[in-house]
């Protein structure tokens, strides 16, 4: 994901953004894609590592979020890269870091929020995978686990994949079981410090 702001905002990094959050908190309001989504919880993560608050004005999905932000509407917004790319590059959104440890191949000069405010531990990314229900005979995972792993495995698939901002990861279903678990766990604690209840 990375780290946006409206033009009109006056800042072009994230350290800039922290000072003036820290002087003018009440100026500045961020979206969020909805209570409890991932742009709400990468927010309220930077926030609290940063040492800042800001309002939250959650929206009913990444469309709106991405909308109000373009005008204007809130100043500030976490927005998946493949849904801001374009609108970094049009000038409509001006990116001021990443939230992946590595900087991204499509945003380059971008810094990373750890690089940005010497946090080195500071990784979220917005993921997606399959799931299937409960009870699903092994059979029927793993044959969908190798068909989709084929068709993710192609350059292709991959190159367009990343054209836009993502990028495919795969695994096994037992690491992709055990990666959710993991996530359960990590983002447990800042939902219950900071209160976040989905509505």
């Amino acid at each position: 994901m990375v780290l946006t702001v409206h033009p009109s905002v006056p800042v072009k990094t994230v350290k800039e953004l922290v000072v003036l959050a820290k002087a003018k908190a009440e100026s500045l309001k961020y979206g969020s894609a909805g209570n409890a989504s991932a742009s709400h919880l990468v927010t309220e993560l930077f926030l609290d590592v940063a040492g800042v608050k800001i309002l939250h004005v959650p929206y009913k999905g990444g469309g709106p979020q991405v909308v109000s932000t373009l005008s204007g509407e809130i100043s500030v917004a976490f927005i998946p890269i493949p849904n801001s790319l374009q609108h970094i590059r049009g000038g409509r959104l001006v990116a001021l870091g990443v939230s992946t440890l590595k900087r991204d191949s499509t945003l380059r000069d971008i810094l990373t929020i750890a690089e940005a405010i010497g946090i080195p531990d500071f990784q979220v990314s917005e993921w997606h995978g399959v799931v299937v229900p409960a009870g699903t005979p092994p059979a029927v995972i793993n044959r969908l686990h190798q068909d989709i792993a084929r068709v993710l495995a192609r350059s292709d698939v991959r190159e367009r994949l990343q054209a836009t901002g993502a990028h495919v990861v795969g695994g096994t279903p037992q690491e992709m079981a055990a990666f959710v678990k993991r996530e359960f766990a990590r983002w447990s604690k800042l939902i219950k410090s900071v209160g976040i209840r989905v509505e």
